[in-house]
């Protein structure tokens, strides 16, 4: 089995007119990109079964929950639905989004990928959902918390898109005139606390108007108002490409250090059990101490790996594309312990009697004892420094 992405030149097929480094120059991670592609790239996911048949993509996926924007006079409305009531709601207007659809659509994991191999954002590969809405439904205004690229397959979609002057970066999604996060949720707590309850979207005369057809991208940089509108039947992805941010770095270096102090790993009881707090009176001392030794912290990037066989790993990013494999006695360096699953052991066992540096996303891994989606989670796994934190 080999690993080996379809779509190399993502961002030059994506971004044709603009080309990929000057996409990354003036556009990633903040600024609004357009480009009208072309579509002859795209005949591998044009040409899948699933991706002409939502309804049978929806069940391939066999989530127990779909996501359905209902059409109403005011735009739509979000909910969830099991699988049946999606399909009516979809053939009687409404709009499909499918999430994860790369497990059951391979073409839709390698672009997804070499995404994540071009622009190295700090998220898991793959995260792509397909929307599909008939003629004539519209999103109303609202602006995202990540950053976006949407992809144009099928049909038109008209978009109206907007600066946002009520807030910088936001983290969370809004839809004008809402009191919640999203229309579905109506508890005010739900907004993030740095969110004022109503957000003055802009006049429509601000608004910037752009119409896409198959094979065109756009790049939405987390916080800009947006809404569409569609003349034909549409299908398109939206391919979540979040950035790296300073908060996300820090709090990084915050976790690696903590993991390191046996208290800040020790197991507490929820204070809802008990009428004293000690725990309480602890963290305090924890945090005043903590907020002492941030002071010295630097963001640290190695991570230490200690399979159950006793073989122990360290993994170093050199830099976006690059791993370094360091001596297995080298302790030297501050190091986070992680669970490595057993079916995954092998594999990194083989690659730390590969050369001491090598490109992770050039890597062509055979394992007679790992299925395709096993290496592939593998191989995304190496890609994610972060999910690499996460392993139970």
């Amino acid at each position: 089995m080999t690993y080996q992405p379809r779509y190399d030149d993502i961002l030059d097929q994506l971004f044709p007119t603009i080309g990929r480094y000057p996409f990354i120059a003036s556009h990633w991670p903040n600024t609004l990109a357009y480009d009208q592609g072309k579509s002859d790239w795209l005949n591998p996911l044009l040409c899948h079964p699933l991706i002409q048949n939502p309804v049978a993509l929806m069940h391939a996926l066999g989530d127990d929950l779909v996501t359905v924007y209902l059409p109403k006079a005011s735009g739509s409305v979000q909910q969830t639905m099991d699988m049946a009531s999606a399909e009516k709601a979809y053939l009687a207007g409404a709009t499909l989004s499918l999430e994860h659809i790369w497990r059951v659509i391979p073409d839709v994991y390698a672009l997804a990928s070499s995404l994540r191999k071009a622009l190295a954002y700090g998220s898991r590969t793959a995260d792509v959902a397909l929307i599909a809405s008939g003629p004539g439904h519209s999103v109303p205004l609202h602006f995202d918390g990540i950053e976006l690229i949407i992809l144009q397959l099928t049909g038109e979609k008209n978009w109206s898109l907007a600066d946002n002057e009520s807030i910088q970066h936001p983290t969370a999604p809004y839809f004008a005139g809402s009191t919640a996060v999203s229309e579905r949720d109506n508890n005010l707590q739900a907004l993030p606390g740095y969110f004022s309850h109503r957000f003055m979207p802009p006049h429509k005369s601000l608004h910037k108007q752009l119409t896409l057809t198959p094979g065109d991208a756009l790049f939405l940089p987390k916080g800009m108002w947006h809404a569409t509108q569609t003349e034909t039947h549409s299908i398109s992805l939206t391919i979540k490409v979040p950035a790296q941010t300073a908060m996300n770095q820090a709090l990084k270096a915050i976790h690696q250090h903590m993991q390191t102090i046996p208290e800040w790993r020790a197991s507490i009881a929820a204070p809802s059990l008990t009428s004293a707090h000690p725990s309480q009176e602890n963290l305090s001392r924890l945090l005043d101490e903590l907020s002492q030794q941030i002071k010295h912290l630097t963001p640290q990037t190695t991570h230490r790996y200690q399979p159950t066989t006793g073989t122990t790993l360290h993994l170093t990013p050199i830099d976006s594309n690059t791993l370094l494999l360091a001596n297995a006695n080298d302790r030297s360096t501050p190091h986070l312990n992680c669970s490595i699953p057993k079916h995954w052991q092998k594999a990194l066992i083989r690659i730390a009697q590969q050369e001491s540096a090598f490109s992770i996303h050039d890597l062509k891994l055979t394992d007679d004892q790992l299925t395709d989606d096993e290496l592939n989670d593998l191989l995304s796994l190496l890609m994610d420094f972060n999910a690499l934190e996460e392993i139970d």
